[in-house]
């Protein structure tokens, strides 16, 4: 949702549904971890556009305390507009704290068994 837009800059309440998940009996390797569940993510969004292209920045937080994380996200896209067909590369840069990487990366203690040793990303 905008809260602020013009043709340069752009303030947005932006959700985003998480769709990371896992279910330990979808799999035999799984057995013994936690269920990860999906969530609902919102936050930011605030987007500059000028003629050497797009730059945005995006941070949400889980908001249904699935993983109480957070996460930070920025892209630069460049817009090439040929008649009746358009083409906008772009690359993008995310940081995850370590509560959201552990919640659907980590294995604990208690999950792990001599084949899946426990593990701790942190934030990535």
């Amino acid at each position: 949702m905008h809260i602020f837009k013009n043709d340069r800059f752009q303030v947005n309440l932006h959700m985003r549904y998480r769709f990371q998940q896992l279910n330990p009996g979808s799999n035999a390797f799984y057995e013994g971890l936690d269920e990860r569940k999906q969530s609902l993510d919102a936050g930011l969004e605030l987007s500059l556009t000028q003629k050497w292209g797009q730059v945005t920045l995006t941070a949400v937080h889980d908001t249904l305390d699935r993983h109480q994380g957070s996460e930070v996200q920025m892209s630069y896209r460049y817009f090439i507009d040929a008649g009746s067909w358009s083409l906008s590369p772009y690359i993008s840069w995310t940081w995850q704290d370590d509560n959201l990487s552990d919640y659907y990366f980590g294995v604990s203690e208690a999950e792990a068994r001599p084949d899946r040793p426990a593990y701790s990303p942190g934030d990535s």
